[in-house]
C-alpha cells in the first residue's frame, strides 16, 4: 500500500526533513510559525519511518496524490484548547485528516495513528512493531483531548537525567511535563514539553549564613525572617526547622526579587516554577502576623498571591519577557497539606497557577478513597477540602525509599487517578522516574501514561496488551509472576515510607543496642509484622521460580532458532549486526534481577524486626543475627542501578546493602555485639 503524507508547506517534499530537525535554530517562545513547521514536519518523519518499517511505501509532499493521503494540519480555530494538545481524525475519500488544535496536537495525532496500527513503545529503549501488515488501519472519526490538560509527566531530580530517547518515549505516550535539560532543551520543546523547575528552593536562598550586600549574614541582619517556633524564640542552628515567616513583607520582597533574578538567568527557559517552602515536617511560623493569615495553607497562599502580583508587575515593566506559572505544594513536609480555612486569593483563581497535592506516605495496599485505610482516609479528606484553585497530584510510585525495588501498583492506580480527576485535579506527576533498568516497572510507566491521557482507559486491556507485547508466549506465566510481585510489595508504605510509623524509619532511628520499648509499627502491620514480612519473602520467592523457569524456556528457544556468527567484528556497527538479541530472555532476566533484590531487601528488614524484638524481650538472638550477617554479606557483593544526586550533576553506584538503606543499622548492631 502506498501512502502520501501531506504537509501544509510549499516544497515540503524536498525540505521536510530539514525543517523537522532545525529546532536548535528556533526560539520556540517567539517564533510560533517556525516552531509549528518544525514539530509538524517531525510528525511526518515519525509517521514515515514507522510506516516504512511496517512495509508501506511512503512519500511526503505538499499536495494530495492518487495514493492514500494522510494530511497533517492545524485547526483554524483554536480557542477551545489554548495548550494545543487536542487532535481529531477525519476520514474522507482517499484521505485521513489529522487535525490538531496546535503543533503538539498534530504530533500526538500522528502517534495515535501509529498506536492504532499496533506500534508499541515499551520504554525509551525498546519498541514492538506489528507484523504482516497489509493495509492501514483507519481510526474512528473522533476527537481526543487529555484528561489532565495542565500536564502529565514526572518529577526529575538530578541534572544528569537527560535523554533524547526518554523525551521521545514521553511524547509518543503523550506525556509533556518535564524539566529543562540544557543538552536537549530544544528537542524537548519540539516535542511539546513544558519545563518545570524549582522545588524546595528556599533552604538555599535563606541559608542563615548567606551574606547580604551589607556584609552581614541573613541571620545577623534579619533573624525575624525565620519562622517563630512554638517555643517562642528563634535559634540560628534551628532556623530552617520552622517554616519561614510568610507574614513578613520585607522577606517576601526579598524572595520575590530572588525569584525574578532566577527567572532571568538559570531558569530563563522555565514555563512553571515549583515554589515550595522549607521541608520542615510540621512546623509553621507562630508569629502574630502569620497566625492572622490563617492556617499553614492560608499562609502559603498569601505568599503565592504576593509572588503572582510581583511577577505580573515584572512582566508589565519588562523585567520578565513571558508569563511564568507558579506551583505551590500541599504537603506534610511544608506543613500545609490541610486545605485553607479562608478563601483562595482572587488573583490565583484563574491565573494558571496551581497547587500540587503530595500524599507522600499514602498507602498502596488500599485505594486512595478507601475509608477503611487510616493513611488514605486522612489524605483523601484533605484533598477534598481544596477548592477554588486548580490542583495537581504528585504521586510517589518511585519515591527515594522505594527506588530500585520492584513495586507495582496495578490494583490501585486506575481507581486513584480517576478519583483525582473527579476531584478536579488537572495535572499529574510522580517521583521519580527511573532512567535505567525499568524491569517490571515498565508496566507502571505504561499504565500511568495511558491513564494520564485518558482516565477512562480500560486498565485491564492496557495490562493485557503489555504482557502480550513485552513477553509474547511467556505473557500468561509472567502475569502470574507479576501478581506475586505486586502482592509482595503491597505494604510498601508500612515497611519503607517517609513517615515515623514505617518499619524502615524506626529501624534507622535505632542505635542497635538492646531496645527499651517495642518497635513502633502502623495499624496495617501491628501484631503480624514478621508474619507479613515472611509472606512477602515467600511471594517474591515464588515469583523468582516462575521467572527462572520462563527465562530458561526463552533461552532454549533463542538457542534453537539462531545461527551465531564467529569472527572478529571490524567496528562497533558490525558488532551490533552480528549480535542477535535474546529479547524475551533479556527482559525476563532484567525482571529477575530486580525481584531477587526485592526479596533480599524484604528478608533483611524482616530479620531486623525479629532481631529487635528478640533483644527487646531478652530472647536468644544469635541465630537471627547470623542470618542477617549472611544476607548482608551477600548484598554487599552485588550492585543495583545508579543513584542520581540532586542538585549536583553526580551519580553513584551502590552495593545492594547500601541501597537497602539498612547498611548503617547492620554495622551499629554488629558493633554493639562486639562490645
Amino acid at each position: 500500500m502506498k501512502i502520501n503524507i501531506v504537509l501544509p508547506y510549499k516544497n515540503a517534499e524536498n525540505q521536510y526533513k530539514i525543517w523537522a530537525n532545525e529546532e536548535e535554530n528556533i526560539d520556540f517562545r517567539k517564533e510560533k510559525e517556525r516552531a509549528e513547521r518544525c514539530t509538524i514536519c517531525f510528525a511526518a518523519t515519525e509517521l514515515e519511518q514507522y510506516l516504512q518499517k511496517m512495509g508501506f511505501q511512503v512519500s511526503v509532499s505538499d499536495q494530495h496524490r492518487d495514493t492514500y493521503n494522510v494530511v497533517l494540519q492545524i485547526a483554524q480555530k483554536q480557542e477551545k484548547d489554548a495548550t494545543g494538545q487536542e487532535f481529531s481524525f477525519r476520514c474522507c475519500e482517499n484521505a485521513l485528516i489529522i487535525e490538531g488544535t496546535g503543533r503538539v496536537g498534530v504530533l500526538y495525532g500522528a502517534y495515535e495513528l501509529l498506536k492504532v496500527q499496533g506500534v508499541y513503545w515499551l520504554n525509551p529503549w525498546e519498541e514492538v512493531l506489528p507484523e504482516n501488515v497489509e493495509r492501514l488501519v483507519l481510526p474512528e472519526n473522533k476527537s481526543y483531548k487529555p484528561s489532565f490538560d495542565m500536564g502529565r509527566g514526572f518529577e526529575f531530580e538530578g541534572p544528569l537525567k537527560e535523554s533524547k530517547l526518554l523525551w521521545l518515549w514521553m511524547a509518543r505516550n503523550k506525556l509533556n511535563l518535564s524539566t529543562y535539560r540544557s543538552q536537549t532543551a530544544k528537542f524537548q520543546k519540539k516535542l511539546g514539553m513544558i519545563f518545570k523547575q524549582g522545588g524546595h528552593i528556599f533552604e538555599r536562598i535563606l541559608n542563615p549564613d548567606n551574606v547580604l550586600e551589607s556584609g552581614k549574614t541573613i541571620w545577623e541582619e534579619h533573624p525575624e525572617w525565620y519562622g517563630l517556633p512554638k517555643i517562642g524564640h528563634r535559634k540560628k542552628e534551628e532556623a530552617l526547622y520552622t517554616q519561614f515567616c510568610m507574614g513578613n513583607d520585607e522577606l517576601l520582597e526579598y524572595l520575590a526579587q530572588n525569584l525574578v533574578q532566577k527567572l532571568r538567568r538559570e531558569w530563563y527557559y522555565a514555563d512553571r516554577i515549583d515554589v515550595w517552602g522549607f521541608d520542615t515536617w510540621g512546623s509553621e511560623c507562630t508569629c502574630e502576623k502569620c497566625k492572622a493569615l490563617g492556617n499553614a495553607a492560608d499562609q502559603s497562599l498569601h505568599f503565592m498571591s504576593y509572588l503572582r502580583n510581583y511577577l505580573d508587575r515584572a512582566l508589565e515593566e519588562g523585567e520578565l519577557d513571558r508569563r511564568v506559572h507558579l506551583v505551590f505544594c500541599a504537603y506534610e513536609g511544608t506543613s500545609n497539606l490541610k486545605p485553607p480555612a479562608n478563601e483562595i486569593p482572587d488573583n490565583l483563581r484563574d491565573s494558571g497557577d496551581y497547587i500540587s497535592y503530595a500524599p507522600i506516605v499514602r498507602c498502596y495496599k488500599h485505594r486512595f478513597d478507601d475509608e477503611n485505610c487510616d493513611y488514605n482516609r486522612y489524605y483523601n479528606k484533605n484533598l477534598m477540602g481544596w477548592k477554588g484553585i486548580p490542583m495537581g497530584i504528585l504521586e510517589y510510585y518511585n519515591v527515594s525509599k522505594f527506588e530500585d525495588l520492584p513495586f507495582l501498583f496495578t490494583k490501585t492506580m486506575a481507581n486513584d487517578i480517576r478519583h483525582y480527576h473527579r476531584l478536579n485535579a488537572r495535572c499529574m506527576t510522580y517521583m521519580h522516574l527511573p532512567m535505567i533498568c525499568w524491569g517490571v516497572r515498565n508496566l507502571t510507566q505504561i499504565l500511568y501514561a495511558e491513564l494520564c491521557w485518558n482516565v477512562e482507559t480500560n486498565a485491564d486491556e492496557v495490562i493485557a496488551t503489555y504482557f502480550q507485547k513485552r513477553y509474547g508466549i511467556h505473557g500468561e506465566s509472567m502475569k502470574r509472576a507479576y501478581d506475586l510481585i505486586e502482592k509482595a510489595g503491597e505494604y510498601c508504605t508500612s515497611w519503607r515510607a517517609w513517615c515515623q510509623h514505617s518499619i524502615l524509619s524506626n529501624l534507622q532511628n535505632w542505635d542497635g543496642k538492646r531496645p527499651k520499648q517495642p518497635l513502633s509499627r502502623d495499624s496495617h502491620l501491628v501484631g503480624q509484622t514478621i508474619q507479613k514480612g515472611m509472606e512477602a519473602v515467600s511471594n517474591y520467592a515464588s515469583a523468582i521460580s516462575i521467572l527462572e523457569e520462563e527465562m530458561q524456556k526463552a533461552e532454549n528457544e533463542y538457542l534453537k532458532k539462531n545461527k551465531f556468527i564467529a569472527g572478529t567484528p571490524i567496528n562497533p556497527t558490525d558488532t551490533r549486526l552480528r549480535f542477535i538479541e535474546n529479547t524475551y530472555g533479556e527482559r525476563i532476566r532484567e525482571d529477575l534481577i530486580a525481584v531477587m533484590y526485592g526479596k533480599d531487601c524484604m528478608e533483611l528488614i524482616t530479620h531486623f524486626v525479629s532481631y529487635y524484638e528478640s533483644l527487646e524481650k531478652g530472647l536468644e538472638s544469635d541465630s537471627i543475627f547470623q542470618g542477617i550477617e549472611k544476607l548482608a554479606g551477600k548484598m554487599s557483593m552485588y550492585y543495583v542501578p545508579i543513584r542520581y544526586d540532586n542538585p549536583e550533576p553526580e551519580i553513584h553506584c551502590f552495593d545492594a546493602l547500601t541501597r537497602s538503606q539498612l547498611k548503617d543499622l547492620y554495622y551499629r548492631c554488629k558493633a554493639d555485639r562486639q562490645l
